[in-house]
C-alpha cells in the first residue's frame, strides 16, 4: 500500500469576521475542479473564544459537534460524517468523510457544514478560486 501526503485546497480569506452560533449554524459552498481528484475530507475552523467561565479556567479547547456531508450535482449524498472531538480554540479541524469520493473534472459538487455547538465562528469572503498541486478549484455560492 503506498503512502500518499495529505494535500490541502486553502484558500486565504479576503475580508474575516464573526458569526455567533446560537443554535444550528448550516454552511455550504458548491465547487469544481479541473481534474479528477479523490477527497477524503475537509477542514472547518473551530470558534474564534470561549465562554467567560471557560476563559477564567484558562481552558482554551471545547468539544465540538458537527456534521458534514458532500453532495452532487442532484443533490444526492455522496459521503458524510458525524464528528464529536476536543479541539482547540482558532484552530482549523480535519474532518475525515466516512470514506473517499473521487471527484470528476468540471462537475459541480457541494459540500456542507451543519454546526450544533453555539460559540463564535470565523465567516469570511474568500477568492472563488484557489490552486492546489495543479489543480484549480473553483467554488461558488
Amino acid at each position: 500500500m503506498k503512502f500518499q501526503k495529505k494535500l490541502y485546497c486553502t484558500r486565504v480569506p479576503l475580508r474575516l469576521t464573526d458569526c455567533m452560533n446560537t443554535s444550528v449554524l448550516d454552511c455550504a459552498v458548491t465547487f469544481t475542479c479541473d481534474k479528477n481528484v479523490c477527497i477524503f475530507g475537509i477542514q472547518v475552523p473551530a470558534q474564534d473564544s470561549i465562554d467567560n467561565d471557560e476563559r477564567q479556567h484558562m481552558n482554551l479547547s471545547y468539544t465540538e459537534l458537527l456534521y458534514a456531508h458532500l453532495l452532487d450535482a442532484d443533490g444526492s449524498r455522496l459521503t458524510y460524517t458525524h464528528f464529536t472531538s476536543r479541539v482547540s480554540c482558532r484552530s482549523l479541524i480535519d474532518i475525515s468523510f466516512n470514506r473517499p469520493i473521487y471527484i470528476q473534472r468540471n462537475k459541480i459538487y457541494k459540500v456542507g457544514v451543519v454546526l450544533h455547538k453555539t460559540g463564535l465562528y470565523p465567516v469570511g469572503s474568500y477568492p472563488s478560486q484557489s490552486m492546489c498541486n495543479g489543480v484549480v478549484f473553483t467554488f461558488g455560492q
